[in-house]
């Protein structure tokens, strides 16, 4: 029985960091902001996996990355909103770190 619980704890962390992964791939062609925060995303899911398996002093530290990924969501919130109401770009959000290849 606790075999399938640890098998089953185990498989949700990897599919959740994995799906994480492909959607900071995908964030780095966006602009500074997202990459950032997706970023601070997988570094944090990474940390947790490592406290989840015996380093529990990575727990504190994929806490406080979690907050400033959750800190930067707010900020890309707030460009949403400031940007719906008054019709242009308040805050900025940088370049994309990448820049797609040219289709040809």
């Amino acid at each position: 029985m606790c075999f399938w619980v640890i098998l089953q704890s185990w498989g949700s962390l990897v599919s959740l960091d994995t799906f994480t992964i492909i959607l900071w791939v995908a964030s780095l062609y966006i602009d500074s902001t997202i990459s950032f925060t997706f970023t601070l995303l997988v570094l944090g899911f990474l940390l947790k996996d490592l406290s989840y398996f015996g380093h529990l002093a990575m727990s504190k530290a994929a806490a406080y990355v979690l907050i400033l990924g959750a800190l930067n969501a707010w900020y890309m919130m707030a460009h949403l909103i400031y940007l719906d109401i008054l019709g242009r770009d308040m805050l900025p959000l940088g370049k994309p770190w990448l820049n797609p290849r040219p289709r040809a």
